[in-house]
């Protein structure tokens, strides 16, 4: 049995077995482990700049950062911070983190914090997140 790379999970192969004279027919049900191989995606229509006070914290929502995955539910996709920002840290539960799951940023727990000198009008900054499968550069 070869399968065809779909998303199914199930498949019937039918057989006919006979002896020239009679035959019987029968169906072999074939259950299908389904294996992660897609790609996650960002959602469209995320906000692309998050604003934070200086010298402050925000929470970091599904406004600004939602990722799906077909083969992943939220538990087990995971954004790696690749560079932490310049002029604040990333914090879940107000512990400093290079990685967390999507599951973190729904439940509200995911923040950043501004701990960088004055900014001027014309200085910005980028964090970049990477999920187990890709790279999110926001």
């Amino acid at each position: 049995y070869n399968h065809d790379g779909s998303e199914t999970t199930e498949d019937t192969i039918e057989f006919i077995a006979t002896d020239g004279t009679n035959s019987v027919s029968f169906t072999l049900h074939v259950k299908v482990t389904p294996i992660n191989d897609e790609l996650p995606v960002m959602v469209t229509g995320l906000k692309p700049v998050l604003r934070c006070p200086e010298g402050e914290e925000i929470i970091i929502t599904s406004e600004y950062i939602y990722a799906t995955d077909t083969d992943s539910d939220n538990k087990s996709l995971v954004f790696l911070i690749a560079r932490q920002p310049y002029h604040g840290v990333v914090l879940r539960n107000s512990v400093v983190v290079d990685r967390f799951i999507q599951a973190d940023v729904t439940a509200g727990i995911i923040a950043y914090r501004h701990t960088g000198k004055h900014l001027t009008t014309h200085q910005a900054y980028w964090i970049y997140f990477i999920s187990k499968e890709k790279c999110f550069i926001l």
